[in-house]
C-alpha cells in the first residue's frame, strides 16, 4: 500500500466522516476519512488542522477497511 502525507489544501472541500468507535467516540480522539474525487485521506483529528492527511487510492483504502474488519489490522 502506497501512503503519502499530503497538502491539507487538496482536502479542503472533501466530504468528511469521523469514526465514532475511535477511543468510545467522546473524547475527540478520533480517526476522520476524508473522499475527494476518487481517492480517500486519513487523518488524527486530535492533531487539528495540523494533521497529516494520508492519501490513499480507493483500491488501498478498500484493502486498508477489509484487514481491519477481518482483524489483520489491529
Amino acid at each position: 500500500m502506497t501512503q503519502r502525507a499530503c497538502n491539507q489544501d487538496k482536502w479542503a472541500r472533501a466530504q468528511r466522516r469521523k469514526s465514532s468507535r475511535s477511543n468510545g467516540g467522546t473524547s475527540g480522539e478520533c480517526v476522520e476519512v476524508l473522499y475527494e474525487g476518487g481517492g480517500f485521506g486519513i487523518a488524527d483529528t486530535k492533531l487539528g488542522d495540523s494533521s497529516p492527511i494520508f492519501d490513499l487510492p480507493t483500491g488501498d483504502f478498500t484493502g486498508l477497511l477489509s484487514g481491519i474488519k477481518s482483524g489483520e489490522i489491529d
